[in-house]
């Protein structure tokens, strides 16, 4: 197995990394250090673990394949709402 990772795993990482990078700096210039820094690295927390979520109910469902893929989407999608909208109104009490 290679050290090296494919390039499409480099472009995903890399593409991830570009937007967490701007969404800091524009926190941090826009209303400074502090909450706004911190907020997108917990979106990106809530939102691998609300992708975690879903990956689960596709590997534990015993539904059609496109039912169980569509379930686990929504599950996520579902997960992540519930879950942004949580800390964005713990946050906004933060700034």
């Amino acid at each position: 197995m290679s050290a090296i990772a494919p390039a499409w795993r480099q472009d995903v990482f890399e593409t991830y990394a570009v937007s967490l990078i701007g969404a800091v700096l524009v926190g941090a210039l826009t209303v400074g250090l502090g909450a706004p820094v911190v907020y997108p690295f917990v979106l990106g927390g809530l939102a691998i673990i609300a992708s975690i979520i879903g990956i689960i109910f596709v590997n534990v469902t015993n539904a059609k394949p496109a039912t169980a893929l569509m379930g686990g989407v929504l599950l996520s999608a579902w997960s992540s709402a519930v879950a942004f909208w949580r800390s964005h109104k713990r946050f906004s009490r933060m700034v």
